[in-house]
């Protein structure tokens, strides 16, 4: 009898092994599939020398090393997130293009370009519509770019909403093979499939979230499993989380019912999508709203000093600002002064300062103070200001010198002043006369500037030798001229220097003869009865046909603007391209890396737990010829026996 039970667990080993070979070969090609390998060890009698009564199979294992698994896995992580922000990046880098040749640089230059063409023929009718149009052709351009950005993060959210459903998906089948590996385990089995089916799981997981275990990924049907610090997984029971909206109107995650959104998560494609919808596309637009913005803000700035070839308002209508605090104001307002200069039909011009404080002021208290102004209504009526002049007289917010010093004379000499002011500042300046006798006549006689911080700027001879009525200019293009007459010792007169007829900004933010309207990339366009009637283009500053304003607005294109970080427009977008283009070469970087050790783990792996189809072949041929010589070692057995028991009988 010993024989025979040596036979038949040969018999019974070299089954058990030809049924493993044949799993594993099956499965040589299926992903996450890990080898299984089993041990034979001899089978010993219960006799005093121990002798061995055959053989039997110990142990089934699957041929697993658990760092190279959890490697994998992190390596998963890393590189889902790094894919999709990758190729999310790459989708907007191709939108936006080569600067070169990018539509929305392109139409920065022809704006400021059609203003440098303006003001070399100021009053060209073709050369103003042409103006009109670059500006709506700017203003489209960053209307499209908004909308992509809004649309690729709407893009991202969906993602977000459909990647959770793979996630719970996945948690939940988790739990499911959790809950059949311990049955099947408790009845002797080893539940490999039922492992490697989850390793599956973890491993499509991974690629999603940031997972964390309690213990190894080998855990039995306990398995705790973590997404960042969210339990997702607890032996059989799993818990759905959710995406949507914190209080600060991020995207995030949360377990179950709470509300309590985290949009901080990083890791894997779920945590790509959080990084994207609430880092870096929002900072993407961020900057396109930085620029757009100070595009409409500097020009519009300089827009409302000037005046059209029409000449001076009786009625302007703003936009939409309501008549709440200043500071809410969709452009930036600052403390400081706007003057308004009202116009009678004799030419007489009254100019009055008009302060504006954000810290205390609202919109209606700067409406009343120019409500206040002497032949002038202001009002807010449907949410926007509205200014309008008596009949008679019409307003405007030039920067214009006045046409004489205050009170009109020095002395006896009636003084006209002229030129246009090209300082960078608001001064007040001072002529005094020193000496006394009369214009033209005496001796010595002699003018001096000062500013209002009392420097003396300048010294002109009005004594013998000068003609009265002649121009004196002073280097900062302000001309005065005295008339005949006589000045004592010490007579002076006044004359207000306007570089910026509006320190505060308010009346740009308040849409007052602006040329853009809205104050973002996705609001930004040219002012509607503008583009109607290219002749309103601001382009004087309201001495003559002097279209000063013109050059003005042309120059902000080469202006270096503080807001953008001492930059032109054109370089801040240029920097923007660039410093995208820079993300998205970072990315595939670390992707390339990431691959290559991602490529050096399964090739690890495979050594450590792959089915070899050679080797498990040559096992495949051990075995069957084990299992055929079991069989002629029984064969034999039984004819051994069948002869002893034809002697016997």
């Amino acid at each position: 009898m010993p024989n025979f039970s040596i036979g038949l667990s040969g018999i019974q080993v070299s089954q058990r092994a030809l049924e493993l070979i044949g799993a594993n070969i099956a499965n040589a090609g299926t992903e996450g599939y890990h080898r299984q390998d089993l041990t034979i060890v001899p089978m010993v009698g219960s006799s005093a020398d121990n002798d061995v009564t055959g053989a039997e199979v110990s142990t089934v294992r699957r041929a697993i090393d658990q760092l190279t698994e959890n490697q994998l896995l992190r390596q998963q992580t890393l590189s889902g997130q790094t894919n999709e922000e990758l190729s999310t990046l790459q989708l907007i880098e191709s939108s936006f293009g080569d600067v070169s040749a990018n539509r929305l640089a392109g139409s920065l230059e022809d704006f400021f370009g059609a203003l440098r063409q303006l003001a070399a023929q100021p009053n060209s009718p073709a050369l103003q519509e042409q103006v009109i149009a670059a500006g709506q052709s700017l203003g489209a351009q960053f209307r499209d770019a908004s909308a992509f950005l809004r649309n690729a993060q709407e893009d991202v959210r969906l993602q977000a909403e459909d990647m959770v459903r793979q996630v719970n998906t996945l948690t939940g089948e988790i739990a499911d093979i959790n809950a059949q590996i311990g049955p099947a385990e408790a009845g002797g089995a080893i539940a490999g499939a039922l492992r490697d089916r989850r390793g599956q799981c973890m491993t499509e997981l991974a690629a999603l979230v940031d997972i964390q275990s309690s213990g190894t990924t080998e855990a039995g049907a306990d398995q705790r499993l973590y997404a960042w610090d969210i339990p997702i997984v607890a032996g059989m029971n799993d818990k759905a989380i959710q995406v949507g909206l914190d209080e600060n109107m991020d995207l995030g995650l949360s377990a179950g019912d709470y509300d309590n959104y985290i949009g901080s998560y990083r890791g894997g494609k779920l945590g790509a999508m959080l990084s994207l919808a609430n880092d870096l596309l929002p900072g993407l637009a961020d900057k396109l709203d930085a620029l757009a913005g100070q595009v409409i803000t500097e020009v519009n700035r300089l827009h409302v000093q000037g005046v059209g070839t029409g000449g001076s308002f009786s009625e302007l209508v703003g936009q939409a600002v309501g008549s709440g605090a200043v500071s809410d104001l969709a452009c930036d307002v600052t403390a400081g002064d706007f003057y308004v200069r009202v116009t009678d039909a004799s030419g007489l011009c009254v100019r009055t300062r008009i302060s504006v404080d954000p810290a205390t002021d609202t919109v209606a208290d700067v409406v009343a103070r120019l409500n206040a102004v002497s032949n002038l209504s202001a009002n807010i009526a449907d949410s926007c200001v509205r200014v309008s002049a008596d009949v008679g007289y019409t307003f405007d917010f030039v920067p214009a010198l006045p046409a004489s010093v205050d009170g009109g004379t020095i002395g006896a000499s009636a003084v006209q002043i002229t030129g246009l002011y090209s300082g960078s500042d608001n001064q007040e300046y001072t002529f005094t006369v020193a000496g006394a006798g009369t214009i033209g006549v005496t001796e010595g006689l002699s003018l001096e500037v000062h500013n209002e911080a009392g420097e003396l700027v300048q010294t002109f001879n009005i004594g013998r030798g000068y003609a009265s009525g002649d121009k004196l200019t002073l280097s900062n293009g302000i001309e005065i001229a005295l008339g005949a007459g006589t000045v004592a010792d010490g007579d002076e007169g006044t004359c207000l220097a306007l570089a910026n007829s509006d320190t505060s900004g308010f009346l740009a933010a308040a849409g007052l003869n602006v040329f853009f309207t809205g104050s973002s990339a996705q609001t930004i366009g040219v002012r509607e009865d503008l583009a109607e009637d290219p002749s309103l283009l601001a382009g004087s500053v309201g001495q003559g046909q002097d279209q000063q304003n013109i050059q003005r607005l042309a120059e902000v294109g080469q202006a270096k603007l503080n807001a953008l970080g001492g930059v032109t427009c054109s370089d801040y977008f240029t920097n923007m391209v660039t410093n995208l283009g820079q993300e998205v070469a970072t990315r595939q970087v670390r992707q390339t890396a990431l691959d290559s050790v991602t490529q050096q783990l399964e090739n690890q792996r495979s050594t450590i737990s792959g089915v070899d189809v050679n080797e498990q072949t040559i096992q495949l041929t051990i075995y069957q010829r084990m299992f055929q010589s079991m069989a002629r070692f029984l064969n034999i057995q039984d004819q051994t026996m069948q002869y002893l028991t034809d002697i016997i009988s």
